[in-house]
């Protein structure tokens, strides 16, 4: 007898910006799933029980994830005054993605920070939790169905309920990636912020970042 989501026996957590409108169509053709695929955010694990059930979840590299929450939170946003009051700098620019990087390492309050803020937030909250990667899905998806004990796995199908931001709307991700790859003060700004998604999920670290021995060589070595 094959194993679904809806025998309570299972719980997919979802990371923001991690496909989770990609994973949740693709659940609704698992055996026995419908439109109501049981799910829990992943800022949510000190709310619920989860004794007994096997937890999984979807990790993806820091830094592309990173671009795409960032891409997030200002398609968001784009038309609220009192989130672009908090910028100087206009959306789609360089100095706009730094601002934003500063801002976070500086502490200040970032609009819907759970979209750019690391994964490893997941295990604090779930300990015992199993993780596929979104860069070898095609492969994690078939395993993650084998271990339930889903007797007929099915393939990923990426085309299903694509997220509008994944077109990079407000070319944000591009401007993004551009100042990313030329400047590496910036960089290792963000090595710094994500270092743990880097360590606990196996994922290298960029070659700016890797030059340093250890997490206070990462920081920046100039004024944001």
């Amino acid at each position: 007898m094959s194993r679904s989501l809806l025998d309570g026996n299972a719980l997919y957590i979802r990371i923001p910006k991690n496909g989770n409108d990609n994973i949740r169509c693709n659940l609704m053709n698992w055996p026995g799933e419908g439109e109501d695929v049981p799910c829990l955010n992943s800022t949510n694990g000190l709310r619920v029980s989860t004794t007994g059930v096997r937890l999984w979840t979807f990790v993806r590299d820091p830094i592309s994830r990173f671009v795409s929450g960032y891409t997030e939170v200002e398609f968001r946003n784009q038309n609220k005054p009192w989130v672009q009051e908090k910028f100087t700098h206009p959306i789609g620019t360089r100095e706009r993605f730094r601002e934003y990087i500063t801002s976070m390492l500086q502490g200040r309050k970032v609009p819907e920070i759970y979209h750019t803020f690391s994964q490893s937030w997941v295990g604090t909250q779930f300990p015992l939790i199993t993780a596929g990667k979104i860069e070898s899905m095609d492969n994690d998806w078939l395993a993650v169905q084998e271990w339930l004990g889903i007797l007929q796995p099915k393939p990923f199908d990426k085309e299903c309920n694509t997220h509008p931001t994944s077109a990079d709307p407000l070319k944000t991700s591009a401007v993004a990636k551009l100042a990313l790859e030329e400047d590496p003060i910036l960089m290792r700004a963000l090595c710094v912020l994500l270092l743990p998604d880097f360590q606990n999920f196996a994922y290298e670290l960029p070659e700016v970042c890797q030059a340093n021995e250890n997490i206070t060589d990462l920081w920046p070595s100039q004024a944001m």
